[in-house]
């Protein structure tokens, strides 16, 4: 999953899964998505919500998430 696109609403592009975070029963609970100025979104980190992740069952290397741009660019950035 690290490395694959991740499209908002419209199928515009938001940025590509870098990292994903574990809890302790090491389910996965954060997709963390680097947006690289992307479709005019700042280049920085985000934690999105796994949950909130969809899969694309016919194209496996495709997410979707459901956002727009602009909400992803009022996300506050993420920090390790």
């Amino acid at each position: 999953m690290i490395g694959l696109k991740v499209f908002g609403k419209n199928d515009s592009l938001l940025g590509v899964i870098e990292d994903l975070i574990f809890n302790n029963s090491h389910d996965v609970r954060y997709a963390i998505i680097r947006t690289s100025g992307v479709s005019g979104i700042s280049n920085k980190l985000v934690a999105a919500p796994y949950r909130e992740l969809t899969v694309n069952k016919t194209e496996e290397e495709k997410i979707t998430l459901n956002i727009t741009d602009a909400a992803l660019e009022s996300a506050p950035g993420f920090q390790y």
